[in-house]
């Protein structure tokens, strides 16, 4: 069974654009793409709620399994 993508505990997909900049390798830059290719979602429970004061507290950093 599918998670509803929107549903609040779905994981997040994300999307980057990946420019070369600087001196680099066409090669070398091909090979960081190749690794970040896999890592396109990210699961709330990975991410760590925000320390400064003045941000929302309502984050618990738990997110119920299926």
């Amino acid at each position: 069974m599918a998670v509803d993508p929107l549903s609040p505990i779905a994981p997040a997909r994300i999307r980057a654009l990946l420019l070369p900049v600087g001196r680099i390798k066409r090669s070398r830059f091909l090979a960081f793409v190749e690794l970040l290719q896999p890592q396109c979602m990210v699961r709330l429970g990975d991410v760590s709620p925000d320390p400064r004061p003045d941000r929302s507290t309502n984050h618990r950093g738990t997110v119920p399994q299926m």
